[in-house]
């Protein structure tokens, strides 16, 4: 099972790479000025990270398999992908800030069981820090949905 682990890990570090270097061939800007390559080349940065961690740890842990997952952690994977993907298909219809903001609450409260409180002021700070990064800091526009469209028109 470890050498399974070995191989995907390097995988992922050379889809990383190829990704990142094909980010770089469309231009990745600066932060002021992000080309249209730097969302993907920050991607595949932060996934050949990851994907070298996991090699380390693959290398220098322990031996874990599936075995080392519980059943409900498997079903709350499963239900975390689904979420997601629905939360997706919702951005055009909906907006990215409600959806976005669901999402994270949900995350929050599943992954990590906290009070409702803490989950609700966790979701709001970060979609703060993240509409004031991307609209305010970088100036770019995320998707408003047809649903608040229709209401403002």
């Amino acid at each position: 099972m470890k050498k399974a682990y070995l191989i995907t890990n390097i995988l992922w570090f050379a889809l990383a790479s190829l990704v990142a270097y094909e980010a770089r061939r469309l231009g990745v800007g600066t932060l002021v000025s992000p080309g249209p390559g730097f969302i993907p080349f920050g991607a595949a940065v932060l996934l050949g990270v990851l994907a070298l961690v996991a090699f380390s740890q693959t290398i220098f842990g322990n031996d874990c398999s599936l075995s080392c997952f519980k059943e409900g952690d498997i079903l709350k994977i499963l239900l975390v992908n689904v979420v997601l993907v629905a939360g997706v298909l919702l951005w055009e219809r909906i907006g990215f800030i409600p959806v976005t903001l669901l999402l994270l609450i949900f995350m929050f409260r599943v992954l990590k069981p906290i009070g409702w409180g803490r989950v609700v002021l966790a979701a709001v700070l970060t979609m703060a820090f993240i509409w004031v990064l991307f609209v305010r800091f970088l100036g770019l526009r995320l998707p408003q949905g047809a649903i608040w469209t229709y209401f403002i028109n």
